[in-house]
């Protein structure tokens, strides 16, 4: 089941007490003079399969950017938070989305089953905070330093019969024990007219609301955040004097592109994983070429795990529930319209991608001598999706050059950016336009970039992976 909203709001837990963003109690606790304190802790997690739920936490990173101690990670590595010895002003935002029937993503299972285990008892996680104390002088148990607190967005399709079934059963479990519900559970569908806009854009509203108020953190909202600098993602560098000879072979048969494992190769996980290589011998269709379904017999053999051990390694049997890795690979007349369309960057030329921001570790499947830009294109980047909000946003900021430093342009070029940039920003606004323009006709990301041309001259190599 893919990532993706449904505008259902449902109402938050507050196990007997208001939430933390309304009630008489809660407003009376957020003007009372206190000592003051530490920057509350904020995590921002992820639970994707896809990438939504991923580009949605990615979003509302950027909403919560000027904090010091936000983390993006997955939610397997938020389990620290449950529980916790100090839960003293804990925030949780954790956007989640329905594989399958009804299961967890595959980085949020070990997040999963701690949160559904029975050793955890109900209300371990209401902290210390339900008595009065010097830092809670009203002594209602909802303050931030009662409990750990979160906000919650799920992301599903309702075309299967377990429905956003994770973010619904995590909302109870978290409630159970003794967390606080800080805003109403989102339920983002698939099948909803504008996508999964129409419920996050009101849920990271909320959000950004519950950060400025509560917390008072200096949190740009959904229009403010286009014109805020944002540092890259990474840091990509070229490596001086160093050209690229990478090669991809295509049979001429099937069109299948085989990528040569080695300097040039995808980093592949160690065998100690339980993943094995396989090279693909035969793509048969067996079904008859008239026929609206094309299906095929594919015949895999053991593959050579590196170039310095040509020798295939012997294959374990196959058993029930194992998972076929496929690496795709972008069609050669994409790419090369794309690298047109970017013709101010050198495609052969091998990057350097280390890491910039703490949050963000390099990626780990680039190939150790070094990505090229055409390489990236072929095999990294998926050029031929259709692009999110986020990308317009993005494409947006570099287009005005916020946070870098560009050549200038003509006086045509510059009058052809100022229409890009206004257009670019009604997509960002207008989910409605966006729709138009991207959604129904399933126009890609190579398409996007040749029709905003001027902006697409001003990415740098720093910013190939925003």
């Amino acid at each position: 089941q893919p990532d993706t909203p449904h505008s259902t709001m449902v109402p938050p837990c507050n196990n007997g007490e208001e939430s933390g963003t309304g009630g008489g109690g809660t407003s009376s606790q957020l003007h009372h003079p206190e000592p003051a304190r530490q920057p509350p802790q904020l995590t921002i997690a992820y639970g994707s399969e896809t990438g939504v739920a991923q580009d949605a936490a990615l979003t509302l990173y950027n909403f919560a950017r000027s904090h010091d101690e936000v983390g993006i990670v997955a939610l397997e590595t938020a389990a620290d938070c449950l529980p916790s010895n100090d839960l003293r002003q804990q925030l949780l935002i954790a956007a989640c989305s329905t594989t399958g029937q009804g299961d967890p993503p595959a980085n949020m299972r070990k997040f999963w089953r701690l949160a559904m285990s029975r050793r955890l008892t109900q209300g371990c996680l209401h902290g210390n905070g339900s008595s009065q104390s010097a830092n809670n002088p009203h002594g209602n148990g909802d303050s931030a330093t009662a409990r750990l607190r979160f906000c919650l967005i799920g992301f599903g399709d309702s075309s299967y019969l377990q429905y956003n079934f994770v973010a619904k059963k995590l909302h109870r479990r978290l409630c159970l024990l003794g967390a606080n519900s800080a805003c109403p559970l989102a339920l983002a569908n698939d099948q909803d007219e504008l996508g999964p806009d129409q419920a996050f854009l009101p849920f990271a509203e909320t959000v950004s609301a519950l950060l400025t108020d509560t917390f008072s953190v200096r949190c740009a909202c959904v229009g403010s955040c286009l014109d805020a600098p944002l540092p890259p993602l990474y840091r990509v560098e070229a490596i001086a004097a160093e050209k690229s000879t990478d090669s991809t072979h295509t049979t001429a048969a099937n069109q299948v592109v085989v990528v040569v494992v080695g300097a040039d190769g995808p980093r592949l996980p160690p065998p100690e994983t339980g993943y094995q290589l396989a090279r693909i011998v035969a793509n048969k269709r067996v079904t008859a070429e008239d026929h609206f379904q094309d299906t095929r017999l594919i015949t895999l053999s053991p593959a050579p795990t590196s170039a310095e051990s040509p020798s295939p390694t012997l294959w374990s049997p196959f058993q029930p529930g194992d998972v076929l890795q496929v690496l795709p690979s972008n069609s050669q007349s994409a790419v090369s319209s794309l690298l047109s369309t970017l013709s101010h960057l050198d495609p052969e030329t091998r990057l350097r991608v280390s890491q910039s921001d703490p949050n963000f570790p390099p990626p780990p499947d680039l190939p150790p001598a070094g990505p090229t830009l055409r390489w990236l294109l072929t095999n990294y980047f998926d050029i031929s999706c259709v692009p999110r909000r986020s990308f317009f946003e993005t494409l947006r900021r570099i287009a005005m050059g916020i946070g870098d430093e560009v050549a200038t342009t003509t006086e045509e070029d510059s009058s052809r950016l100022d229409m890009e940039i206004e257009r670019l920003g009604e997509f960002v606004r207008d989910v409605d336009e966006l729709a138009a323009y991207c959604n129904r006709p399933r126009r890609t990301v190579a398409e996007t970039l040749r029709d905003f041309p001027v902006s697409a001259s001003r990415i740098r190599l720093s910013r190939l992976f925003d």
